[in-house]
């Protein structure tokens, strides 16, 4: 049997049963939704990553570039 990976919790389960979200292992859904790991992840999704990629900076003299 495997241990649920929610710290403190102590259930067991076999993988066929069990529930499994962004690579870890739950005796139940309700656990992953507990999981400080998880919650970020679903924050990052719900409120969005922005990404800003800015052409005009320069570039350090430390950057090896290939141009």
């Amino acid at each position: 049997m495997t241990p649920c990976q929610l710290k403190g919790c102590s259930g067991k389960f076999f993988k066929t049963g069990a529930f499994f979200k962004l690579g870890k292992w739950f005796c139940e859904e309700k656990c992953a939704d507990k999981d400080p790991e998880i919650k970020d992840v679903a924050d990052l999704y719900e409120k969005g990553i922005e990404f800003k990629n800015d052409n005009d900076a320069e570039l350090s003299d430390d950057v090896e570039v290939d141009l």
